[in-house]
Parts: C-alpha cells; sequence; structure tokens
C-alpha cells in the first residue's frame, strides 16, 4: 500500500513513465499526468529478471518491482538503479541493515565487489515498515528509514553494515529513524 500510494503521487505530480512488475497486479491506478505500465508475472512475463530486462527497452523513469527474489533480479534493478532510473522494489526484511545484507547477498559471490559498488551509488534510501495495534484496535505503521548518503555508501562498499544502525540515529535531521525510535513515538498508542 505505501509503494502503491508513492506510485499515485508521482502519477499525480510528475509526466513519467511508470512500469510495475507485479505478482501479481494489487492495485490500478488512475489515469493521471504519467503513463503507467502495469505488467503481471505468469500473464506479462515470467521471471522478474527477465522482466527487467525488457522493461529497460522501454525507456521507463519509474520501475517497479513487487519483489526481489532472486541474483538475476537484484543484478538487473541495481544496473537499472545506475542508469538514472528510479527503481522502487520491496522485499521481506526484518530491518535495514537486513534488508541491505540481503541485497548483497544475492549477488554471485565473483561480483560482490561490483553489486555493493551498484547499491552504494545507486541507492537512494531504504525502508523497512511494521503494523502495529494500538489502543482501541487501531493499527499503526511505524518505519525505519535510512537514507543514502557519503557514510551509508562507504558502509555498504566496506560490508560494515552494523554501522548502519549509528547512521539513522543520527540522521534524524535528515528524516532518518531507527525502528526503535519510531516505536518510542507511539509508546502511550500501542498495546505493550
Amino acid at each position: 500500500t505505501s509503494v502503491a500510494a508513492f506510485l499515485e503521487a508521482l502519477n499525480q505530480q510528475e509526466s513519467l513513465h511508470i512500469l510495475t512488475l507485479e505478482d501479481p497486479v494489487e492495485f490500478i491506478y488512475s489515469k493521471s499526468r504519467s503513463l503507467i505500465s502495469q505488467r503481471e508475472a505468469g500473464r506479462d512475463f515470467a521471471t522478474f529478471g527477465d522482466a527487467m530486462e525488457q522493461a529497460m527497452r522501454e525507456s521507463p523513469d519509474v520501475i517497479m518491482v513487487s519483489e526481489l527474489r532472486d541474483s538475476k533480479t537484484v543484478q538487473a534493478v541495481l544496473n537499472a538503479a545506475v542508469t538514472g532510473c528510479l527503481v522502487v522494489a520491496t522485499m521481506h526484511a526484518g530491518s535495514v541493515t537486513e534488508a541491505v545484507e540481503r541485497i548483497i547477498s544475492m549477488v554471485p559471490e565473483a561480483q560482490q565487489a561490483l553489486g555493493k559498488s551498484l547499491l552504494a551509488s545507486g541507492l537512494i534510501g531504504v525502508c523497512t515498515q511494521q503494523l502495529l495495534l494500538g489502543k482501541g484496535g487501531s493499527r499503526y505503521c511505524v518505519v525505519e528509514c535510512l537514507k543514502n548518503n557519503e557514510a551509508v555508501s562507504n558502509i555498504i562498499r566496506s560490508s560494515r553494515y552494523e554501522q548502519l544502525k549509528n547512521v539513522m540515529q543520527s540522521g534524524g535531521i535528515d528524516g532518518m529513524q531507527t525502528m526503535e525510535k519510531a516505536v518510542a513515538k507511539l509508546r502511550g498508542n500501542l498495546i505493550q
């Protein structure tokens, strides 16, 4: 839902070519300023890796990949990002640090130095979300957020992922926060 809201905001505000690769297509976007092409796994493409290669031939401004699942897809996403295409991708990860580690772990070992370099130079940010139960049955989305900067790039290149948490703790002015900080902001509203 968060990714769909982000893409819809782009659609409303910018004139872009947005291409989605989904399994399955979950949201239908309204016609607005952007051209949105939605592709569905099993119907329009066999694998996300193949779909990414085909997508780059269409010169999209934005590509959304509904899930990073394998090495070929991760490599294609990294390559697309460093060409200037905005790539929005999701994956299952419990934290920002875990997401970065998982992305790099999906790159073949012989190419990990290149993968780290591509991620360090092409990354804009990483967010992880948790939906927590609040008082009265309400639900709250808490977000851990990392924005790329020189320190983050150096951490990724040198595989010192455990230091990403320190960057998020000190990067509040830049919009970064740890999951602990996000939960602490809602302490009085959550069920313990």
